[in-house]
């Protein structure tokens, strides 16, 4: 049940993240459903970043704070977009030429 919980967090605050971002960039942006990684921080990246190394050369995290009650939970939200989809969003936002 637990892990269902944060799924469905990740996916809710995946949504509500590239939402801002399509709406700044006046961009139609999809994802799909966020998957769940239990491990070392290390393990659990570099199986991603091997993955995308041929490919992604930045990424942008995000840092969250979701407080429950009294307790608070640090979370970071990880985007690695993928080169084509970098330069579309850096000439949106007049960084690169068109």
């Amino acid at each position: 049940m637990g892990r269902s919980a944060l799924k469905e967090l990740g996916n809710i605050t995946t949504g509500a993240y590239l939402n801002a971002v399509s709406q700044v960039l006046k961009m139609r942006i999809t994802h799909s459903i966020p998957g769940f990684a239990s491990d070392m921080l290390g393990a659990i990246l570099d199986e991603i970043l091997a993955r995308l190394s041929l490919k992604a050369e930045h990424v942008v995290i995000v840092e969250n704070e979701f407080t429950v009650e009294k307790d608070s939970y640090g979370t970071h939200f990880i985007f690695i977009p993928e080169p084509e989809a970098l330069n579309s969003m850096l000439k949106a936002l007049g960084v690169r030429k068109k």
